[in-house]
């Protein structure tokens, strides 16, 4: 496993990818609606990873996955920035 930092948020907050093997976890989870991203992390992030974060996320939300699952608990998705 390894973590590609991209930027120190507030606080000793890092923000940044998850990595195992050749897989990002990160986005895996987001694929899955287990996680989302917010503008502050996805402005830290080259063209091309904003973009396969922001189809994943929208993707997941239009399919109703993990948190965007009508009448979850986690419906909800947390506040701008806490993923």
């Amino acid at each position: 496993m390894r973590v590609t930092t991209l930027r120190h948020g507030t606080g000793d907050r890092l923000v940044g990818q998850i990595w195992l093997d050749d897989m990002d976890v990160s986005l895996a989870q987001i694929e899955s609606g287990h996680a989302r991203t917010g503008n502050d992390v996805l402005a830290a992030m080259s063209e091309a990873v904003r973009s396969r974060y922001a189809q994943a996320m929208a993707q997941a939300q239009a399919a109703g996955l993990g948190m965007w699952q009508q009448g979850a608990a986690a419906s909800s998705p947390p506040a701008e920035g806490a993923q």
